[in-house]
């Protein structure tokens, strides 16, 4: 995808971007959080969005603050936001055997962070990765190419598909103005009309041969999207690392679906649930 104007021409004066940049020593919790949103609103008095910024090293992003909680949230201190999950992608691509590429399935990928994060650092380890990016919405997914472009991600494929239990056609809907709570509404008949496809359908259709690490951002649908792929993958297609947004009382059936297919829940973030594959679960799949 060509990137129009050029990434950097879209940049903040000088002045706002010291200032955004101070949100980098943002302490976590509460208080880094409060220091955050004011530093923004500070640098949002710089001009009219979008904006060019190097969210993390070696992923640059063009950002809209104004209509996507997770460009807002990164645009400062991208550390606070889910550090802890980008922290197990990252360790898990470090950990997993090197002769062969590291495998992620980003599903829900809005504009890319956690696809661009892993990329950039396999880059700086040195290693090979596959990342496949599921996102249907495409606006979103015009974003998610322009910071692949802005990047240089070429281990990124983007794929325009929304994730289901099954395969199928649907429309996408957005009850508000964040654009990362676009849904998959299998009963509306307004919308954008996508198409449907199944995890192991779309490793599939990937030529996959293994999956190391996944991540499910799906408005509501994870647990259906996760109890059908785990239901019928092969082993070799089981992830040894997952990383599911939980929201209310899904969290205790993520789990609950998890634990029975052999993995344990490493920790919970504000969003999501980290969850590991058991080693007697690897030993078997071996």
């Amino acid at each position: 995808m060509e990137l129009s104007p050029p990434f950097g021409t879209l940049a903040l004066p000088a002045w706002a971007e010291s200032v955004r940049r101070l949100g980098e020593r943002a302490p976590s919790g509460r208080l880094g959080l409060h220091t955050a949103s004011v530093l923004r609103r500070i640098c949002l008095m710089g001009g009219a969005e979008p904006f060019d910024i190097e969210a993390w090293p070696g992923v640059n992003a063009r950002v809209y603050p104004s209509t996507n909680r997770c460009e807002k949230r990164v645009f400062c201190a991208p550390h606070l936001w889910d550090f802890a999950e980008l922290q197990a992608l990252e360790a898990a691509m470090l950990a997993a055997p090197a002769h062969r590429p590291f495998v992620f399935l980003d599903l829900g990928a809005n504009v890319g962070f956690y696809s661009l994060y892993l990329d950039a650092a396999a880059r700086r380890a040195g290693r090979e990765a596959r990342i496949v990016a599921a996102e249907p919405d495409a606006e979103n997914r015009r974003r998610l190419e322009q910071n692949q472009t802005a990047s240089g991600a070429a281990a990124i494929i983007v794929a325009p598909v929304a994730l289901g239990a099954a395969p199928g056609r649907a429309r996408l809907t957005q009850a508000g103005r964040n654009r990362g709570e676009i849904r998959v509404d299998l009963n509306s008949a307004d919308g954008p009309d996508v198409e449907v496809i199944t995890v192991q359908g779309l490793a599939e259709r990937a030529r996959l041969p293994h999956i190391d690490a996944m991540k499910l951002d799906l408005e509501g649908s994870d647990a259906a999207v996760l109890a059908a792929f785990l239901a019928d993958a092969p082993q070799s297609l089981r992830p040894d690392l997952l990383i599911v947004e939980t929201n209310g009382e899904t969290g205790a059936a993520i789990a609950q679906l998890a634990a029975a297919h052999g993995y344990a829940q490493d920790r919970t973030t504000r969003t999501n649930a980290i969850f590991r594959r058991t080693a007697a679960t690897q030993t078997e799949a071996a």
